[in-house]
């Protein structure tokens, strides 16, 4: 197996946890024995998908950057790329959700169809039913519309200091949020919801791609920085249980996402070189995992709805059946449905002179 083959899988690996950690937080949302730890999981994993996302899509655009291609080349071959990966499905799903009557889903369908569904998520406290998940695409899509243009415009040796200049401008907005709303738990919730509250998640990923593409050396050494990854982990949770105990907490709001981005860029970094080895690496790569990480975008839009699918069955235990139930909906609708559309991405393929991760995002 080549180390580029490698270094994909391993991120369809990270994937998979990202997706299973925002699994568990969902569904065990109300389980008292649980508590905080579900939202702990939860904003991992979300912070997970933010920093890989970061990563794929910056070494992308750097990778044809440097290839001199035209500015109109680019965004159009990058943004149909994005649209037949992520519109389909989200389309497809709100859709129907409308015509079920999906709690919610019509209330906020203005916000949804437009991709700003995370403002009233952040503004309500995420009261938002059974659509409350898909607050995260829409951040996702607000950063893949202005992004392109920063990778692209800014010239390359200024790169580096917007991307830690942006990692500032998160860490300052959750800090305005804080003064600006009376309620802490709305500034909690439009800190953590609106898209420069997660800019450094973004921005974290970029760093990792601007290394990895330019100055592998440091990145190596930054990535062999292991007291500074631990204490970043070991900060992040420790912020985070702090939620259990005193909710909307400011520490909590304010540099708890940051410590967690910290050590996902370690952890994607890793992955992407293609660098753990042993019992966690062999995880990651399992092919039931692996499989499970490329249909990851299904998994995530479909298993918020379980509790609403099956409370119509009255059934005893009905959580048994929801994992099972999103990993079959999700696989039929990758074959089915999301597969024909990403093999149109045949047509607005890259040219690919130097290697760049496939983006299943």
């Amino acid at each position: 197996m080549g180390t580029n083959e490698k270094y994909m899988i391993q991120l369809d690996g990270l994937r998979f946890l990202a997706v299973v950690a925002v699994m568990f937080g969902h569904w065990t949302g109300d389980v008292p024995a649980l508590a905080g730890l579900d939202f702990i999981a939860g904003t991992a994993g979300v912070n997970l998908f933010f920093v890989l996302s970061g990563f794929l899509i910056s070494q992308i655009l750097m990778v044809n950057k440097s290839e001199n291609r035209s500015l109109g080349e680019v965004l159009k071959n990058f943004y149909a790329r994005r649209f037949l990966r992520i519109f389909p499905l989200y389309y497809l799903v709100i859709g129907l959700s409308a015509l079920l009557h999906i709690p919610k889903a019509r209330l906020f369908f203005p916000y949804l169809v437009k991709y700003t569904f995370n403002y009233p998520t952040g503004l309500l406290r995420a009261a938002t039913g059974n659509m409350a998940h898909l607050w995260s695409l829409s951040v996702e899509e607000q950063f893949y519309i202005f992004f392109p243009f920063v990778i692209l415009l800014i010239p390359e040796k200024l790169q580096l200091r917007f991307f830690y200049l942006l990692i500032l401008i998160s860490m300052a907005f959750r800090v305005l949020c804080s003064l600006m709303f009376e309620h802490p738990g709305v500034a909690q919730w439009v800190s953590y919801s609106f898209t420069p509250g997660c800019f450094d998640c973004f921005a974290l990923g970029a760093i990792l791609a601007y290394y990895k593409l330019n100055d592998p050396a440091k990145l190596q050494r930054l990535l062999g920085q292991r007291l500074i990854v631990y204490v970043a982990a070991l900060t992040s949770i420790a912020l985070y249980v702090l939620v259990a105990y005193r909710p909307n907490n400011l520490l909590t709001m304010v540099f708890g996402r940051t410590m967690m981005a910290i050590f996902f860029f370690w952890l994607v970094g890793m992955a992407g070189l293609g660098k753990f080895k042993a019992g966690f690496g062999r995880f990651i790569q399992w092919k039931p995992v692996v499989y499970l990480g490329k249909i990851s975008y299904g998994l995530y839009v479909y298993h918020y709805f379980m509790p609403w699918a099956f409370g119509h069955f009255h059934l005893e235990h009905p959580q048994i059946y929801y994992l099972p139930a999103t990993i079959l909906i999700a696989t039929i609708s990758w074959y089915s449905f999301e597969l024909p559309f990403n093999d149109l991405k045949r047509f607005f393929a890259y040219e690919k002179k130097r290697q760049v991760a496939k983006v299943v995002v």
